[in-house]
C-alpha cells in the first residue's frame, strides 16, 4: 500500500492489491501508515466476504457464550491481520476469552495448526477460504462456526449469529462497524492516487465488465469462489463514511484493540 501510494507510476498502468484491513489501519494504529486511504483510485472487489469464529469438532468450544467462559486458544499470523485484530476487538467489545497466538505465515499453516490440535480454533478466516480449500471440513462437519464475522450473514454459514447482532450498544455497534465494514471491500484492486479520471473510469470500467464474464463466472463457480463484486465507487464512499466516524468511536475501538490483547498477554 506504501509502494502503490508513494513511488508507483501514476498514469493507470500500475494496479495493486492489499490486504483489505489496510484501507481502516490507520485509525487503528498507524505505525509504518505511509497512504491517506480516501486518496486511492478504488477499482473494484471481487467479492465480499464474511469470516467466522471456528473451532474444531473435538473441542468444547459451540456458541459465543462457550467462549465468554473460558479460553480459546485461536491460531493467527501476525499484526494488523484479521486473524489477529478480530479476536482483540470480540475480546473488547463482547467479552469473549480468545487467546491468540500469533506467528503462522499464513491462512493454510494456522489451519493445519488447528487439524493438529495446536490451537482450538481461529478467528479471522473467511468462509471463501474454508469453501475452497478445505470443502471437506464443511462436508464433513469438522468445524463449528461459532459467530460470522461481518456486516450481513453469508447464506451457507447456517443459524450461527452476526457479530453486528450481538452489539448490546451503540457504541459496540460503532466499533463493530467500523471494523468489519472491510469484509465489504474483501479483495480490492487499487489505483495510486493522482491517476487522470478518465484512466481511473477506463479501469473501472473494465474491472467491471470481467465481473461479468461468462468465463471468469464459470472458472469461479469451479473454485466454489464467491463472485458478489463491488465497484469502485462504493468501496470509496464505505471509507470516506469510515474516516468521518465520531471520534469517541474510534478511541473506542483503539482502546477495545489495547484491551483484547490483554487476554492473549495475561500469562
Amino acid at each position: 500500500a506504501n509502494f502503490l501510494y508513494n513511488a508507483a507510476p501514476k498514469d493507470g498502468s500500475t494496479i495493486g492489491m492489499f490486504a483489505r484491513g489496510l484501507a481502516m489501519q490507520p485509525l487503528l494504529d498507524d505505525q509504518g501508515i505511509q497512504y491517506d486511504a480516501r486518496k486511492f483510485n478504488w477499482i473494484g472487489s471481487l467479492s465480499s466476504d464474511v469470516s467466522m469464529v471456528l473451532s474444531w469438532h473435538t473441542k468444547p468450544f459451540k456458541t459465543i457464550d462457550d467462549i465468554r467462559q473460558r479460553e480459546m486458544i485461536v491460531a493467527a499470523t501476525g499484526s494488523g491481520a484479521d486473524s489477529v485484530i478480530f479476536p482483540y476487538i470480540l475480546n473488547g467489545v463482547l467479552g469473549t476469552k480468545l487467546r491468540v497466538v500469533t506467528g503462522y505465515p499464513g491462512a493454510s499453516d494456522y489451519l493445519l495448526a488447528i487439524e493438529r490440535g495446536e490451537a482450538d480454533g481461529t478467528a479471522g478466516v473467511s468462509w471463501s477460504s474454508i469453501s475452497a480449500g478445505k470443502p471437506d471440513w464443511i462436508k464433513d462437519r469438522r468445524i463449528n462456526v461459532i459467530v460470522q464475522l461481518g456486516t450481513k450473514k453469508h447464506p451457507d454459514m447456517g443459524a450461527a449469529p452476526l457479530v453486528m447482532d450481538l452489539a448490546k450498544t451503540d457504541s459496540d455497534r460503532g466499533v463493530l462497524q467500523l471494523i468489519f465494514a472491510r469484509q465489504d471491500i474483501a479483495y480490492p484492486v487499487v489505483a495510486p492516487p493522482g491517476v487522470p479520471a478518465e484512466r481511473v473510469r477506463a479501469l473501472r470500467q473494465a474491472f467491471n465488465a470481467v465481473m461479468k464474464d461468462p468465463e471468469y463466472l464459470a472458472d469461479a463457480r469451479r473454485q466454489t469462489l464467491d463472485t458478489d463484486p463491488v465497484k469502485g465507487a462504493d468501496i470509496a464512499a464505505l471509507v470516506d463514511r469510515l474516516y468521518a466516524s465520531p471520534a469517541e468511536i474510534v478511541a473506542r475501538a483503539r482502546a477495545a484493540m489495547d484491551d483484547g490483547k490483554k487476554i492473549t498477554n495475561s500469562k
